[in-house]
């Protein structure tokens, strides 16, 4: 009696554990799918939040290839987002998203409205409206990104939290749960860190490696570089080939790109065609004929698409005491020189 007592004792715990174990599971798989998720929307949104200024600044200078470019870029990714369904068992806190990210939506497309007005007629009052707007989609996307990545530290902290605290299950589930846990927190910070699509670093990496090296530079008294660049009529690519030919393009070129930087070189992808690398330790003549290096792989790379592909580089170097805006500024307005003057080259910061 004393026997089969214990023997369905250990079937019943057996079992139990058993179906904790499914739960556990399960709760892995859901858990990875919604950070997946809110990692792509805060990757979107800062790359949105990036993209709108500068998208501005090239519409009243008069570079609408770019700005058709970037324009195309950003309706993607509003898009994209908008499909994905954002789940947080607190429903104020998803419908406020839902709220954020359709006010962005519609500011954007007055925004959009704005360009081409200013288009056809370039007055001064187009123009401060279209910097007015500007700053508002900013501060939207801002405050969307900020939202989503303090709503996805709380579903972590209440992932944490979720599990029973009892001996039993502890003793029975510890493994499964260290690998929930360390599984859950890698993805998390791998997403946020890597740009999905060709593995290399997003813009949020990016800045953070930028500041380190500034801090690098002022203790220790070296130089660096960075090189901004980005695809010629990308945009033609996608239209002609689609985005599947234009995601292969990116991928293939950050490979290209991977084999001729050094091991210490930062490449990453600040968003859509637009990629960085910086270059420590390098002066900018240097960084100029790694740029053009760079550059000449592409050009006389063959393609999947079957077509020429080049890219426009802008080189800026950090001097003591500059910010990071201002040394990305630099760049980025070398390479629109390059792109004035005709693309396929690399121009110097002067």
């Amino acid at each position: 009696m004393t026997k089969n007592y214990i023997s369905s004792l250990l079937l019943s715990l057996s079992i139990f554990l058993l179906l904790l174990m499914g739960v556990l599971i399960y709760l892995t798989y859901s858990t990875n799918t919604v950070f997946r998720n809110d990692a792509y929307i805060i990757n979107a949104t800062g790359m949105i939040r990036g993209s709108i200024q500068r998208l501005s600044k090239f519409e009243l200078t008069g570079c609408t290839q770019v700005c058709d470019d970037i324009s195309d870029a950003i309706d993607f990714k509003i898009n994209d987002i908008l499909k994905i369904n954002y789940v947080d068992e607190h429903a104020h806190e998803a419908t406020q998203f839902s709220k954020q990210l359709k006010a962005l939506a519609e500011s954007w497309q007055q925004l959009k409205i704005l360009h081409g007005e200013y288009r056809s007629n370039p007055d001064e009052k187009t123009k401060n409206e279209i910097i007015a707007m500007s700053e508002y989609c900013w501060s939207l996307a801002d405050t969307l990104v900020m939202n989503a990545q303090i709503t996805t530290e709380g579903k972590l902290e209440r992932v944490k939290m979720f599990y029973p605290v009892s001996v039993l299950i502890v003793l029975g589930n510890i493994l499964s749960i260290f690998i929930i846990f360390t599984t859950v927190r890698k993805k998390l910070e791998h997403h946020a860190a890597i740009d999905a699509l060709t593995g290399i670093y997003n813009r949020y990496t990016f800045e953070q490696v930028l500041e380190n090296e500034i801090y690098r530079s002022l203790r220790f008294d070296r130089s660096f570089t960075i090189l901004y660049f980005d695809i010629d009529k990308f945009k033609n690519i996608n239209d002609s080939f689609g985005h599947h030919i234009g995601d292969t393009v990116l991928i293939e070129i950050t490979k290209l790109v991977r084999k001729s930087i050094r091991k210490i070189d930062t490449l990453s992808r600040i968003g859509g065609e637009e990629f960085s690398i910086i270059v420590p330790e390098i002066s900018k003549s240097d960084a100029y004929k790694m740029a053009d290096k760079i550059r000449s792989a592409v050009e006389n790379h063959h393609f999947t698409l079957g077509e020429k592909v080049t890219i426009s580089i802008g080189v800026a170097e950090y001097s003591k005491n500059m910010h990071k805006e201002e040394l990305i500024s630099q760049a980025d307005k070398a390479m629109y020189k390059a792109k004035q003057n005709g693309r396929n080259r690399v121009e110097l910061y002067d």
